[in-house]
């Protein structure tokens, strides 16, 4: 599996989005339940599982909020529409959903556009991307009306709507099938009536954001500081000091960059310097 991937990696970095989309649906069909799982719609969490040598911990994350780089997956030959999501659901290229690595499924987001504004609530069924730097990927539709479907990926913010994805959760633990579950209908009409680009709605003001790739998190300063040092020659290095979950981490991130086809680049040569997992940030 290591050798397919690694093969596909290489067409991501010669074709671009053509690349990502590739890279991103041959893992979709190799992880487990990507595909096999015959619980139609059904609500799912799922065991750690192991991709590309990065460990993912599936969790009910009800204050997940992240910044980073979206792609989306879907439309022209693809050979995924009309297929099983992860979770058992029927994957339609026009419906309003997106995959994404750890959160529950289906369970609700809304994705922000930080290039233009645009918003949408989109329903988590899948698992993915598993392409280096991307966070989540929409469905074709989704791209439309967040404005980056010509290009393929964008800077994006996904919140997940605690208190309806809860509910979803709640329902599937009582037993109750939630196939037939789709978005509340205040969230749908916020979809049709907000997103629909020939209402010309204008989009909610964001402010300027700027792509960092974060190289390490270390709870000792010190060793943030050689980490540093070390990757001086590749550009502007920072130090950023954050607080999780009451614990202090200094993360050493390079930037501001300018493209999110520098900032693959640099992934990649991170990765060949041996760094483990190495992402991208937008701040």
């Amino acid at each position: 599996m290591k050798k397919y991937i690694a093969i596909l990696s290489c067409c991501v970095l010669l074709s671009g989005c053509a690349g990502v989309q590739l890279l991103t649906h041959a893992v979709k069909v190799l992880i487990p339940g990507g595909g096999a799982d015959d619980s139609a719609g059904r609500y799912k969490v799922g065991n750690p599982y192991v991709i590309n040598g990065i460990r993912y911990y599936p969790e009910e994350d009800w204050n997940y909020d992240e910044r980073g780089i979206a792609s989306w997956y879907g439309g022209g030959d693809d050979d995924f529409h009309g297929k099983k999501t992860a979770n058992g659901e029927i994957y339609n290229t026009r419906d309003l959903t997106a995959a994404h690595k750890t959160l529950p499924m289906p369970s609700f987001v809304k994705v922000t556009n930080l290039e233009n504004g645009r918003r949408v609530i989109l329903r988590i069924n899948d698992r993915g991307p598993y392409v280096r730097g991307r966070i989540i990927d929409v469905s074709q539709k989704a791209a439309e009306l967040l404005g980056f479907d010509d290009k393929g990926t964008t800077k994006i913010r996904v919140q997940i709507l605690g208190k309806e994805s809860k509910k979803i959760a709640n329902a599937a633990k009582r037993g109750k099938d939630i196939s037939s579950i789709k978005f509340p209908k205040d969230i749908k009409d916020l979809n049709e009536l907000a997103f629909v680009p020939e209402r010309q709605v204008s989009p909610v003001p964001v402010n300027p954001s700027s792509i960092y790739v974060q190289a390490g998190s270390f709870s000792v300063r010190k060793n943030a500081e050689k980490m540093k040092v070390s990757l001086s020659a590749l550009g502007n290095v920072e130090i950023e000091k954050v607080i999780v979950n009451g614990l202090q981490f200094h993360r050493v991130q390079l930037g501001p960059i300018s493209t999110i086809f520098e900032a693959d680049v640099l992934l990649e040569e991170l990765a060949d310097k041996g760094i483990k997992n190495p992402r991208i940030t937008v701040k």
